[in-house]
């Protein structure tokens, strides 16, 4: 059951901004990463919290798409809870490694 109040922290026009422009500065291959590292800290807390047999979160769509990367992590946070503040400072600790090309 998804719960839509756990996106709104990020349920704003400049946040969904800032997390797309933190997703494009990943590569394709880095994003899919990013929703395994997701995927993997979402199920940990739901083996915490729930006794066995877990139902598990899968990704909906690992191409490593922007838009796609995005849906997934918000479906993760709406439907199994996986932590907002958790995501958003993973995303930005991935993104600021990225160094950046000037021309020289």
């Amino acid at each position: 059951m998804r719960n839509l109040l756990l996106l709104k922290p990020i349920d704003n026009k400049d946040d969904r901004t800032e997390i797309f422009h933190l997703l494009t500065k990943l590569t394709a291959e880095e994003r899919v990463k990013f929703l395994e590292w997701a995927r993997d800290t979402a199920n940990a807390a739901i083996k915490l919290r729930h006794e066995p047999p877990w139902v598990l979160v899968e990704i909906q769509h690992a191409t490593g798409d922007p838009v796609e990367t995005y849906m997934d992590v918000a479906a993760m946070i709406s439907t199994w809870g996986l932590d907002v503040n958790a995501v958003t400072a993973e995303l930005e600790r991935r993104a600021s490694e990225k160094k950046l090309w000037l021309p020289g």
